[in-house]
């Protein structure tokens, strides 16, 4: 349960916070493109 507060917790400091949006958006857009390059075209 504490668990699932926590990342709820989280979860509304990324919607709220334009600061940490950019920095995960980053950092999901590096895993995307990381996941690209392991299956070229």
């Amino acid at each position: 349960m504490s668990g699932a507060v926590t990342l709820a917790a989280m979860g509304l400091f990324v919607l709220m916070d334009p600061r940490a949006q950019a920095f995960w958006g980053a950092r999901i857009g590096d895993v995307v493109s990381f996941v690209r390059s392991l299956f070229p075209r």
